[in-house]
């Protein structure tokens, strides 16, 4: 069957080959041919003149031969305002106009003069593009702006960072000498000479001019610099200028400048206006920097995570404090504007606002629970304090003081009321430092400070040890694990004696002791040695779990960034931190130390005041610095979270603890009881004297201070810290402003001893 197919096949083939070579056939083919071509030809003829009569020839003559599309630009929603407590409004977003540069198609030698008449338009008005080539080179800071033909040039940066940036693959990818193989490579060698690197921009990156020409320049040295600016503002953006998206080229551009853009569109082809929101702070931001945070452009590692959320490669982002913990409330819902882009027959590329656009919406306000004059009062307290210290006329004894926090705590809800931390920065430099070289070179030393850290909120970010103040946290240790009882709670104080096979001595009254007192007394005179026994007839797994009950070496859960947990002495902790065996072992020793707030005891001022709050109400709190969450038409998108949890104490040994730090203020000397013995509310305190560090270079010792009022019903506490300050009781004024400022109090000027 398969070879009677072929066969078949075979003849078929022959006979179609037959016909091929027939000439008949070939005659045949070729007119068929022939008569197909000329049907087709009528046809496009036909179809060109119906053409030609639809539109006429008058028409047809005033009709460009153009091409359009669409670019769009994205319009940053306002951020919500960030306000206080009182309704003072500590950052808002204002309107602006933005400049933004587009594709224009132009020929380079056109493109350059068209830069160059963008350049005069900015600086007649003083307006500084967003080229950054002037931080890293350029005209010395001394050139008078003269137009002089020739002028010369230096680099801004250390040696290392501009070498680093001649290199940098997505600018001018340069090439040190020892590298370059090729001839192209040694066309880009780096320069060292900042005159010379001008030459090579000018005639060999950008080819601004021509070398071929001589001394035959088509601009002044100064000319050439102003397009070198906005090309490399172009350069440093190249991915959105190829795609013919958008640059932004100004900020904050006044009327007179849009409406000789808009009038002189030829002139500027390819410049565009847009209304822009921008972050602002108000001169209220000064004094709560690290509670309200600063923004910043989001960063690589940041768009990784947001970009699935809608976030693009240069938006504003908060960066910390509430700014960044609130910032999926503050953020709003960014708009689009439209142009559309005619391409003529020169090849010269107009753009003219396009027919539809969405408008952007705004974020939503975040109310914080800080009060604005706490926040104040706090803080010049703590300053005033710090000053103190340092010039020596609390105790004629100069400290370095060096920092310091202070916390204000709502008692019954959580509510930060005020929080420092010193030293600080100003949040405003953040957003001035693109235009601000002074604001610039502040931003760097917040960013470059390892020794101050500004930029650290110390309150909940940084550790101390407590001292003293502890002690409130063992006494109630003591009581709940039935240790001591508000009926029996007495122990005795020799000024001096052996205790767990280690002579001791008391803080207070080293010598004759305070004899046999309760608990409230010990709270009273800070008595080392009652708390050294009771501590250890309590144990340190009943003093670690009630610490760790109230919150102290754990984290808060605050709504800011940035808190750290803090150390809190167990028998597992001292394991994994000594590396000697023999160190591991936890002895009664290690016990009486933690009691009195010394041996690994470690906490943030927040934990200090919460913890303290908790004892004296019964309430562990969690604290909290934004309250509502208002949308722009007024609704509630969130209320003020108050997270509260019952520590189950006896309301007695509550009363115990609130007594003896009432006594504190009474029947104590130097400063705590000056400031508060006639208080007309009734204010409890601990103080601290906490030591730091072994003897040497890294001892120190820390002001630390708790307090709490009204003692009968507590609304407020407070916790601060000084560091490198000696004495708690130097601290107490920072606790009495406060205080005279809620309460309404005026306060009183105390003569301090030199």
């Amino acid at each position: 069957m398969l070879n009677k197919f072929k066969n078949i096949f075979k003849k078929k083939s022959a006979q179609r080959k037959g016909k091929r070579t027939n000439p008949v056939y070939k005659i045949f083919y070729n007119r068929t041919a022939l008569v197909l071509a000329v049907i087709v030809l009528s046809l496009f003829a036909i179809l060109i003149r119906t053409s030609v009569l639809m539109l006429g020839d008058s028409h047809a003559s005033t009709v460009s031969l153009t091409s359009g599309n669409v670019t769009q630009i994205s319009l940053a929603a306002p951020r919500g305002d960030i306000v206080a407590a009182d309704g003072t409004v500590i950052a808002t977003s204002e309107k602006s106009t933005t400049l933004w540069l587009v594709q224009p198609d132009l020929l380079t030698t056109q493109l350059n003069q068209q830069l160059l008449g963008i350049s005069n338009l900015l600086a007649e008005h003083e307006i500084s593009s967003e080229s950054s080539l002037g931080s890293y080179f350029g005209p010395p800071e001394t050139d008078n702006g003269s137009q002089s033909e020739e002028i010369s040039f230096v680099f801004k940066q250390s040696a290392d960072k501009i070498l680093r940036w001649q290199q940098n693959k997505d600018l001018f990818n340069m090439v040190l000498p020892e590298d370059a193989r090729t001839r192209r490579q040694r066309s880009r060698l780096v320069q060292e000479d900042p005159n010379e690197f001008f030459n090579w921009l000018l005639y060999d990156y950008f080819e601004i001019e021509d070398r071929d020409a001589g001394s035959s320049r088509l601009y002044s040295d100064r000319e050439a610099y102003q397009i070198m600016e906005l090309r490399y503002l172009i350069l440093e953006n190249n991915w959105l200028w190829t795609q013919r998206n958008p640059i932004r080229l100004a900020r904050n551009v006044n009327d007179n400048v849009v409406a000789e853009i808009e009038g002189q569109n030829q002139r500027y082809l390819g410049v565009l206006s847009t209304d822009e929101w921008n972050r602002v702070y108000t001169p209220y931001a000064s004094i709560m920097p690290h509670v309200l945070g600063y923004v910043g452009r989001i960063n690589s590692n940041q768009y990784d995570v947001l970009s699935s959320q809608g976030y693009g490669s240069s938006d504003i982002i908060g960066q910390t404090g509430v700014e960044s913990s609130a910032e999926r409330y503050l953020r709003g819902k960014n708009g689009i504007r439209t142009f559309d882009k005619w391409t003529g027959e020169n090849e010269e590329s107009y753009y003219y606002p396009g027919s539809y656009g969405v408008m952007p919406e705004s974020g939503n306000k975040a109310v914080l629970t800080i009060r604005s004059d706490l926040q104040q009062v706090a803080q010049e307290a703590l300053q005033k304090n710090i000053n103190d210290l340092r010039a020596g006329v609390l105790s004629g004894t100069k400290y370095e003081a060096p920092e310091g926090a202070v916390v204000v705590f709502n008692v019954k809800t959580g509510a930060i009321l005020a929080m420092v931390s010193l030293p600080d920065f100003e949040p405003i430099d953040f957003l001035m430092q693109s235009i601000d070289p002074g604001a610039a070179a502040r931003v760097q030393g917040y960013l470059q400070d390892n020794e101050g850290k500004p930029l650290l909120n110390r309150a909940i970010g940084e550790n101390y040890a407590p001292g003293s103040t502890f002690k409130v946290v063992t006494g109630i240790a003591g009581l709940e694990s039935g240790t001591i009882t508000p009926a029996d709670n007495h122990y005795t104080c020799l000024g001096h004696e052996e205790i767990a096979q280690l002579w001791w001595r008391c803080f207070s009254s080293p010598v004759y002791g305070h004899g046999n007192i309760p608990l409230t007394k010990a709270l009273t005179e800070s008595c080392n040695l009652y708390f050294f026994k009771m501590g250890i007839d309590t144990g340190i797994d009943n003093i670690s779990a009630w610490a760790k009950k109230l919150g102290y070496g754990e984290i808060s859960g605050i709504d800011l960034p940035g808190e750290t947990s803090g150390i809190r002495p167990s028998r597992e902790l001292k394991s994994l931190l000594r590396t000697e065996p023999a160190d591991k072992q936890w002895f009664p020793a290690d016990t009486a130390q933690t009691s009195i707030g010394q041996f690994d005891n470690s906490y943030t001022a927040l934990q200090m005041v919460r913890g303290l709050a908790g004892i004296v109400s019964g309430t562990l709190q969690t604290p909290h610095v934004t309250a509502d969450i208002i949308a722009e038409d007024g609704s509630i998108v969130r209320e003020e979270q108050i997270i509260s949890e019952d520590l189950g104490l006896a309301q007695s040994h509550i009363n115990l603890i609130r007594q003896g730090m009432y006594d504190s203020t009474q029947k104590s000397s130097g400063y705590t009881s000056q400031f508060f013995r006639d208080f007309p509310v009734k204010v409890g305190v601990k103080t601290g004297t906490a030591e730091e560090g072994v003897s040497g270079s890294n001892y120190r010792i820390n002001s630390v201070f708790t307090a709490f009022a009204p003692v009968d019903d507590p609304e407020i506490a407070i916790a601060h810290v000084v560091r490198n300050a000696s004495y708690g009781d130097l601290s107490a004024e920072i606790s009495y402003r406060i205080m005279c400022e809620y309460f309404g109090v005026e306060p009183k000027e105390i003569v301090f001893r030199s």
